[in-house]
């Protein structure tokens, strides 16, 4: 239990950007992102990452995208995902 645990948390705990997203909105964002992106869950995706994220979706692979923030670079991994049903 307290592996499951840890890894809960590894997304708000990671100093990088998490964002977890649907097609149109932001589901999870974490502390580091909500920061850089200034965007909150339940905000439309930011322009910036719709086309890659749509890309993702429409391929079922991953894209790499690379963006520049606050005079940052970075590289954002987009991985589509599937359902996962629990029992």
């Amino acid at each position: 239990m307290k592996k499951f645990m840890d890894l809960a948390k590894f997304p708000s705990e990671n100093p990088n950007p998490v964002l977890r997203v649907s097609k149109d909105k932001v589901i999870y964002i974490n502390k580091a992102g909500q920061d850089l992106i200034n965007v909150q869950a339940n905000d439309p995706v930011p322009n910036k990452l719709l086309e890659s994220i749509n890309r993702a979706i429409k391929t079922n692979s991953a894209v790499t995208l690379e963006i520049e923030f606050s005079n940052k670079l970075f590289v954002f991994n987009i991985t589509p995902t599937q359902k996962v049903a629990i029992s």
